[in-house]
């Protein structure tokens, strides 16, 4: 038998037993499974409450090759191409797998794969001449049939004698009887028997409802196109229909589910939620995937790409990076569209229907959040809107007159605000006429047509507000605002003295902003103003515990469990000292009370909170002594803080060195510290570029073997 050799893409792939969390401790552990499927490879993780999926690919060099990005659900695809679109080389590259949880927290597991050239076994076989040759088997042997050909190129598989098999030379095959299926027939009728497949030409004689495509057991049936799924239809109460490409899918549990196509490597679309619909696009999603897929059921994408429907009866048309999450909320298209309050409605580039019943629309004059803040709110952001005219020329530009109706408390008539024009003190002007709601009689409210200004207490006013004094000869107030008891508050008199009742202060403002209210240092042409300053604090709510409450320089973390027991909407959360190494949940650290920080502060358990700044904080030398600009991570010790030397959460970096435990000055900067996980990457790069170097030998070794020696 001859041997034929032939080189083939031989894939070799070897898991490294370690991993290493990055963002966060790990919620729950995962299993990595690496498939090679046609031109692809498949990674897929299978682990609790896996919500998201991302895959790096890089090379020994530590370039990347590969990154998929953040994927709803446990499956990514590598078509073995790099990111500039070049087939990968033979070699050996690194891979890292992320996950995410529901809450957002991420794990990483690491691995390694091998590519390199192997070889691939092809067996000739004896031609026909050769088999009519051999004779035939010795008497009382199993088998007694022989291959045998006439002089009209007929060849017969024959058994004492007679013929089982022939194939003429006009391609016809003729056998005493066919079996289709366990169906064994010596003549079959025209259009194939009640067990063969649907003709490329189609069937006659067919039934309705006996005659059908499909399977009869619990499984999917798939149409493929150029051996890649194009169709999938999953059995269920309500079958899901799935198009498009091949990583298009419907969450486990989900029935009802229709995907029209669309999709793509890395960007697929998922229905997550029964009875749930996308049209197309690519990396589109309906439903939520939480709890149970029948909790926000119906939603639908018509297309676009990055758009989610995850509210009940949620609706988002196109576009691109739209989200609908209330309850039967809407949005027909645009870009980057939030509709997260029930019945809410958004549209146009970057609309904020966060509230319940809130409709809004922005237009593209400006790439900033337009955005509700209550519920039922009609919002508009546009350059010009126009009432009753095409060609708005203001802000509003209502052709014809306005009226606002105020039939509260009782009125059974009359308009509450009426703008129209006419003539005043000889003069056509523009008016606004304000009535009584319960007498109907006119207020003194006066506003002059476009172009003009605005007078109180006078008919002409000569600036864009005049407030005139009624009785000028003695000294009176022209501006003043009362509480409601009618003291002063704030007022201006006829030599043009202003001043409020306790003079100019800067008050608490509610509700809590980030911003404070500061005076500036004097400019060189006049005196020093009031503006908006940053806010360097902010109050956190502290809570007790068996090493009681945090103090200034404390260490805190957040308590993942626990909510603020003073129904603080501001700060819905509690803080305690820190009392383990490189604590996940670690916040920052206190500050002296006195300092004040941002916020409100319910009672004297809350505390400033570092933002930003240098500010002094406790620190122990658990893990050495410490120089400047080291990153200060959680301690053992509680409260305290020590040098960070593995990836974890920081709160910033030390300004002084210390040798001793005490306190020191620190920059404040929550972030996370990544720094030594980088030296371990490298030293990994360079161990697998040795076993790639053994590896390459051991296959070159096995080639020249195999090339000089015949299989048998």
């Amino acid at each position: 038998m001859n041997v034929k050799n032939s080189l083939k893409l031989l894939v070799v792939l070897s898991l490294l037993a370690f991993s290493t969390a990055v963002a966060a401790q790990p919620v729950s552990s995962f299993h990595v499974f690496v498939e090679k499927q046609a031109s692809n490879y498949f990674f897929s993780v299978q682990g609790e409450n896996v919500a998201s999926t991302r895959v790096e690919v890089l090379g020994l060099n530590g370039r990347p090759i590969f990154d998929s990005g953040w994927i709803l659900g446990q499956t990514v695809a590598w078509p073995l191409m790099t990111l500039n679109g070049q087939p990968a080389a033979n070699g050996v590259y690194l891979y890292a797998i992320s996950v995410r949880d529901q809450q957002g927290k991420e794990q990483r597991k690491l691995g390694k794969l091998a590519i390199v050239q192997g070889l691939k076994l092809l067996l000739s076989t004896p031609d026909v001449d050769d088999l009519v040759q051999v004779q035939p088997m010795a008497s009382g042997a199993q088998w007694k049939e022989r291959l045998a050909k006439d002089g009209q190129d007929n060849f017969r598989i024959l058994r004492n004698g007679a013929a089982l098999l022939t194939l003429d030379s006009s391609s016809r095959l003729t056998v005493a009887q066919l079996c289709l299926a366990g169906d064994c027939r010596n003549v079959w009728p025209a259009g194939g028997g009640p067990t063969l497949a649907w003709l490329l030409s189609g069937n006659a004689g067919t039934t309705a409802g006996t005659n059908f495509l499909g399977t009869t057991d619990n499984v999917a049936l798939e149409l493929k196109v150029n051996s890649q799924r194009a169709l999938r239809i999953e059995p269920g109460s309500t079958p899901n229909l799935i198009e498009g490409f091949s990583g298009n899918f419907a969450g486990a549990g989900v029935v009802g589910a229709a995907i029209g196509g669309g999709g793509a490597n890395g960007t697929n679309n998922r229905v997550l939620d029964d009875f749930s619909t996308i049209g197309g696009g690519l990396n589109n999603q309906a439903g939520d995937g939480n709890g149970s897929t029948a909790d926000h059921e119906l939603a639908t994408v018509g297309g676009g790409a990055g758009n989610q429907a995850t509210g009940n009866n949620s609706t988002v048309g196109g576009g691109l990076g739209n989200t609908a999450s209330g309850g039967f909320s809407t949005i027909p298209g645009g870009m980057f569209n939030t509709a997260l309050g029930d019945f809410s409605f958004a549209a146009g580039r970057r609309a904020k229907a966060n509230n319940q019943g809130s409709f809004v629309w922005a237009d593209n004059s400006v790439d900033a959040d337009f955005a509700s803040t209550a519920d039922n709110q009609f919002l508009i952001r546009a350059s010009k809107v126009g009432i009753g005219t095409t060609t708005p020329g203001y802000k509003l530009d209502v052709n014809g007159v306005g009226r606002f109706q105020g039939l509260e408390g009782g009125a059974s008539s009359g308009a509450g605000v009426e703008i129209q024009y006419g003539n005043v003190g000889g003069a056509t002007r523009g008016i606004v006429f304000a009535f009584d709601r319960s007498a109907g009689a006119p207020r003194d409210l006066l506003l002059n047509h476009p172009g003009g200004n605005v007078g109180i207490g006078t008919t002409s006013p000569s600036a864009g507000l005049t407030v005139r004094d009624v009785n000028p000869s003695a000294l009176n107030f022209v501006f003043r605002i009362e509480d409601s008891t009618g003291a002063q508050l704030f007022a201006v008199d006829d030599i043009g003295r202003a001043g409020t009742k306790s003079g100019f202060t800067v008050g608490a403002f509610a509700p809590a902003t980030t911003t404070h209210v500061c005076r500036t240092t004097a400019p060189p042409s006049g005196p020093g103003i009031l503006a908006e300053c940053s806010s360097a604090a902010e109050y956190v709510p502290t809570v007790e515990d068996s090493n009681g409450y945090p103090e200034t320089g404390d260490l805190v973390r957040v308590l993942p469990s626990v909510k603020n027991p003073f129904g603080d909407k501001h700060s819905p959360f509690v803080v305690t000292k820190t009392s383990k190494p490189c604590d996940s949940d670690l916040l920052g650290f206190l500050l002296k009370p006195e300092l004040g920080a941002d916020g409100p502060k319910l009672n004297e358990h809350y505390r400033p909170l570092a933002i930003f700044g240098y500010f002094p904080a406790k620190v122990t030398m658990e893990n050495g002594t410490i120089k400047r600009g080291d990153p200060i991570t959680s301690s053992s010790k509680p409260g305290y803080g020590m040098k960070a030397t593995q990836a974890c959460k920081i709160i910033g970096y030390a300004l002084e060195d210390a040798d001793r435990e005490g306190t020191i000055q620190i920059f404040a900067h929550l972030s996370e510290s990544a720094a030594p996980e980088v030296t371990a990457l490298r030293a990994q790069v360079q161990e697998l570029h040795q076993q790639l170097q053994q590896v390459l030998s051991q296959l070159d070794a096995i080639k020249a073997k195999v090339g000089s020696t015949p299989i048998k």
